[in-house]
């Protein structure tokens, strides 16, 4: 309860008073240690989201991405300055990179899936970024805001981000966006030609793209 009280910034009296609500609703359970955990009526009311249904419609374009060239495939959304894993398939053996866990937030600047996201992002957003301080993640991460701006110029006009080393060195990326959804399709680069990888993430976003304008038309008003 400390720990919750001094990370929420509320008083322990204000966070007793909360979590125990939040227990009796069932979405928090208490642990032996008398610390809390998520329970599954959290999850139970997540799936009703919108997003679940975006989850739903890459779902098995992602699962082909993986078998097409062995690699971890992973849809992200953006929500404020991070983006935000929503699924992550595993590839296979030595090309299959690191399977992220679903809920994972990254720094929108230091990504592949960042930078397709915030590209297509609204103007106010990209000037927030852009204008704020940039967290050095590695040495190859962009931290100077005139040079973010011409990478997302960049990456509308070729509409994808590959990115190196900028989140963790020896790692990276290459991303597609998803329009209609606020998504991205991300594949991790490896021993595979980054042309070859581009061409098949490509594939599945659009495939993405095609499923929730013709299946979920809910989306369709979002914009990219």
């Amino acid at each position: 309860m400390s720990d919750i009280g001094r990370r929420a910034g509320l008083p322990i009296a204000t966070v007793y008073r909360i979590v125990g609500k939040l227990h009796s609703w069932g979405a928090l359970e208490r642990c032996p240690d008398g610390g809390c955990h998520i329970c599954l009526r959290l999850w139970e009311k997540g799936v009703l989201a919108p997003r679940s249904e975006l989850i739903e419609a890459a779902r098995p374009h992602l699962a082909e991405l993986c078998r097409r060239t062995s690699t971890v495939a992973t849809l992200a959304v953006h929500d404020g300055g991070d983006s935000v894993c929503l699924l992550s398939l595993p590839g296979e053996a030595e090309l299959q990179g690191v399977l992220m866990e679903a809920g994972r937030r990254l720094p929108l600047h230091a990504t592949s899936s960042g930078l397709v996201l915030l590209a297509q992002a609204s103007v106010s957003l990209q000037d927030e970024i852009c204008d704020g301080p940039l967290h050095a993640c590695t040495a190859a991460t962009i931290t100077d805001g005139a040079a973010l701006r011409s990478c997302l110029a960049m990456v509308r006009r070729d509409g994808y981000a590959v990115v190196r080393g900028a989140f963790t060195e020896g790692r990276g990326g290459i991303s597609a966006p998803v329009f209609g959804g606020d998504g991205a399709v991300v594949a991790p680069l490896g021993a595979l030609r980054v042309t070859q990888l581009l061409s098949e993430t490509r594939v599945a976003a659009d495939a993405v793209t095609k499923r929730i304008r013709t299946e979920t038309p809910r989306f369709t008003e979002t914009g990219p």
